[in-house]
């Protein structure tokens, strides 16, 4: 996985448009526990993120797939909120 882009990404949330992602887990409440979570990016960075993640469904990822992004996220915290 290659992050190299993501260097270029544009924090500054005060006047542009941003692009909003909600996804949810779980069975519901008949069940079990449903959690939901939701993240933001600006939309000029929209090109760059998807370069550098490649993936459009989080539940075709590995475990160890996952745990990458979220280092990702972690070392980027004002581009993915």
């Amino acid at each position: 996985m290659s992050f190299e882009h993501l260097e270029n990404l544009q924090t500054d949330y005060e006047s542009d448009y941003i692009v909003l992602g909600i996804d949810e887990a779980g069975r519901g409440p008949v069940l079990g526990p449903m959690v939901y979570a939701c993240c933001y990016w600006k939309l000029e960075n929209e090109e760059l993120i998807k370069k550098s993640l490649k993936f459009a469904d989080s539940k075709t990822l590995s475990e160890a797939k996952r745990e990458q992004i979220f280092e990702l996220i972690k070392k980027f915290p004002n581009a993915l909120r």
